[in-house]
């Protein structure tokens, strides 16, 4: 009976009880060497420019919600800010130099539930997903800021 109890309790200790890390592993990324959807010229962002982005993503929702203007996403029927589900979301990185020569990476984050296994890595899968599945940012590289972000409402 002790050990039935022990193994219970175990159990339950590594159960996790949020949302995964909001920074995602390699296998919910894909960075895009060429936007053939986009007229800007392309660049291939670093993994620091990347991590950078993800940081300054979580801090930017924390701060909309803070101002009470904060996005929020429904998790089993209850409502919860964006931030903290960042992490159901896997990520498409495009690298984009425009007419100024302002490095920005723009990316759309595709909720896991609607991406499967392969298909979002596709370039132009997005085209025939709803738009409840993802939503998309702006990063402007120089100025470490979160720009143009576009959640469906």
């Amino acid at each position: 009976m002790r050990y039935i109890l022990f193994f219970l309790i175990l159990t339950l200790l590594s159960c996790e009880s949020g949302p995964p890390n909001h920074i995602p592993s390699d296998k919910f990324c894909k960075t895009f060497e060429n936007d053939s959807r986009n007229e800007f010229q392309s660049f291939i962002p670093s993994k620091d420019e990347l991590y950078k982005m993800e940081v300054n993503l979580k801090r930017h929702l924390e701060d909309l919600t803070k101002s009470d203007s904060g996005l929020v996403r429904n998790i089993f029927n209850e409502d919860h800010p964006l931030e903290y589900s960042l992490g159901w979301f896997k990520r498409r990185y495009f690298g984009r130099i425009s007419n100024d020569g302002e490095r920005k990476i723009f990316v759309e984050l595709v909720f896991v539930r609607c991406a499967g296994k392969e298909k979002w890595k596709h370039i132009n899968y997005l085209s025939a997903l709803d738009s409840v599945c993802w939503w998309s940012i702006e990063y402007d590289i120089a100025k470490n800021k979160i720009e143009n972000l576009n959640y469906p409402e």
